[in-house]
């Protein structure tokens, strides 16, 4: 829970400081006097002045900030000029700060500072999402792919109510590493793998290991012979996962067009097969995000 705090309140400071920054580099190519770019919010660490700007990071990672001489209007600007103590030998004459303030500046050139800052975002997730893509990402697959495949699992998706797999707490996210019977194992790689061995044995006490975030775990349970309409032996619904890279120039839904689409699309009969032992995959109803390593 507190890691996931801490990673929260980081990602949402690099987005805001990349935002900020974005009003920066605009700001500082309209020649328009930028008073300080900071990490994060005060009380301030340290800083670093160079040129006319100072460089801080702050005490609480949640953002940050830039300031923009004359973004407040000119009263404001000569009302805090008034309250500030200028630097002996570096005081601007009044005719140089207001050339070079944000108010004073054409309408173009402020409008270009202002989107800047939501243009940087989208420039992150376009670098994020193409590095994701580059260094791979968890997708659900049909079981014959092969091709551009890290390490391949078999996850359970969903979970029917009152099941044998309910019964002996399988969880959606939980991988099938291997089935066994009387001491026979059998390692599991893809959905058929599963939905064969459990067609096999049904009636029978079938124990199935289970990788669950770090922790690997014995669940000992007897496939229903006649299980109820729309569902299978175990009651879980399952999809082959696996680590899918691709070039970063190369756009991954010209080589797989169905991966992209979205599972919540998929028509009852595809949810049927699924809660049935089936995969979404084979009904190209699938999405990575669905099974996107939950829990694992």
């Amino acid at each position: 829970m507190i890691l996931t705090i801490i990673v929260f309140i980081l990602i949402l400071g690099l987005l805001i400081f990349v935002h900020e920054f974005g009003h920066f580099i605009m700001a500082k190519r309209a020649g328009i006097r930028v008073e300080e770019l900071g990490f994060g919010f005060p009380p301030k660490i340290f800083g670093i002045k160079k040129g006319e700007t100072l460089y801080s990071l702050n005490l609480f990672p949640i953002g940050g900030f830039v300031r923009i001489y004359g973004e407040m209007g000119p009263a404001s600007e000569q009302a805090r000029r008034r309250a500030s103590r200028p630097t002996k030998g570096k005081k601007q004459t009044r005719s140089e700060d207001k050339k070079r303030a944000f108010y004073n500046k054409p309408i173009k050139t402020r409008t270009k500072i202002i989107v800047a800052g939501v243009t940087m975002n989208l420039f992150l997730a376009a670098f994020l999402l193409g590095l994701g893509h580059w260094l791979g990402l968890p997708t659900i697959v049909e079981d014959d792919e092969i091709d551009n495949l890290g390490k391949t699992k078999v996850q359970v998706t969903q979970v029917a109510f009152n099941s044998p797999a309910t019964q002996a707490d399988i969880k959606i996210g939980d991988t099938i590493k291997q089935l066994t019977i009387n001491n026979k194992q059998l390692t599991i790689n893809r959905v058929k793998e599963v939905q064969d061995f459990v067609e096999a044995h049904k009636g029978e006490e079938i124990v199935l290991i289970i990788q669950r975030g770090d922790e690997v775990l014995e669940k000992a349970l007897v496939p229903r012979v006649s299980p109820p309409e729309e569902e299978g032996p175990l009651g879980i619904g399952l999809a082959r996962t696996a680590i899918v890279s691709y070039p970063w120039y190369r756009d991954a839904r010209l080589d797989n067009p169905g991966r992209d689409t979205c599972c919540f699309c998929a028509s009852e009969a595809d949810w049927s097969s699924v809660l049935a032992g089936g995969s979404l995959g084979s009904h190209h109803g699938s999405c990575s995000t669905y099974v996107a390593d939950i829990g694992s």
